[in-house]
């Protein structure tokens, strides 16, 4: 593992406060837990991974266009043009098109098309740039160690949160822990690992499946 991050300057700062503010009424799905820790979490895993300054903000506003009504514009210009293409390749199910000083379309990501916008943002990860990997990687680490931890507690209940469910998340946790794998070198320098964990998380996520299944 890398310790050797860039240092992180007021432009963190900045991102970190903003972070808070945009979700401050947002909380994990299915829980009181405010999502902010969800955002801080993946944040502390890419500044693991050794990530620069705007891998880690990038990290920190990860959800932002799909999730508040933040604009690509502002992310632009409080950030730069590299913060925001490492966000939007993070975000799942949004149009290409840039969409100026106005917030995104909200997508439509009801149940009937869960799996078909999964498996584009699975084809998109196969030839995305280091920085896009690396946040999503991360992303992805705290989210499966989330659903293990949840699967544990609530067992087969948990999947009415969920518009994906049990099968289907399964197929998409192994599906990505796949892709990271095969891409594992493209993490860039030292960040490798971050496919390695996932990998892990993955296989417990499905141990604590079993478990509930049997149950």
């Amino acid at each position: 593992m890398r310790y050797d991050s860039t240092p992180l300057g007021a432009p963190f700062m900045d991102a970190l406060r903003w972070a808070a503010e945009l979700h401050k009424s947002q909380c994990r799905k299915g829980t009181d837990l405010p999502y902010i820790g969800h955002l801080m979490s993946v944040c502390a895993i890419v500044i693991q991974a050794g990530g620069d300054e705007d891998e880690v903000i990038a990290a920190l506003l990860h959800d932002a266009l799909e999730d508040t009504d933040v604009s690509p514009k502002e992310i632009r210009e409080r950030y730069g043009e590299r913060v925001l293409e490492i966000v939007r390749g993070c975000s799942d199910g949004l149009p290409e098109a840039d969409s100026g000083a106005e917030p995104l379309d909200t997508p439509d990501r009801g149940p009937h098309n869960w799996r078909e916008r999964k498996t584009r943002y699975q084809e998109h990860l196969r030839s995305a740039g280091p920085s896009v990997l690396k946040v999503s990687c991360a992303d992805k680490i705290d989210n499966a160690r989330a659903l293990t931890i949840d699967v544990r507690r609530l067992g087969e209940a948990l999947w009415g949160r969920f518009n994906g469910k049990r099968d289907d998340q399964l197929w998409n946790y192994r599906t990505l822990a796949g892709i990271f794998a095969e891409r594992r070198e493209d993490l860039g320098p030292g960040a490798g690992w971050l496919a390695d964990e996932l990998g892990r998380q993955v296989e417990e996520f499905e141990r604590a499946v079993g478990e509930s299944r049997s149950q």
